[in-house]
């Protein structure tokens, strides 16, 4: 049969490291405290924020070859 597969030891691996993982960029933290300070400029902001995300979301449509909506 052979010798067991390596994916156990490297999955213990991962869930006993000390690194931290982050799921959104650093800058990101920042920006959230940054307009949960400043609650009349970021509801002015809001229309900007909200273009700027749907320009990025037809940007990476665009990259993976799908039809925009």
């Amino acid at each position: 049969m052979g010798e067991p597969p390596a994916a156990p030891g490297g999955a213990h691996h991962l869930t006993t490291a000390a690194r931290v993982v982050v799921s959104v960029p650093r800058w990101r933290g920042a920006q959230v405290r940054l307009l949960d300070a400043l609650p009349g400029p970021a509801v002015r902001l809001a229309p900007l924020i909200l273009a700027a995300g749907r320009t990025g979301q037809r940007r990476q449509h665009r990259r993976a070859g799908a039809e925009p909506r």
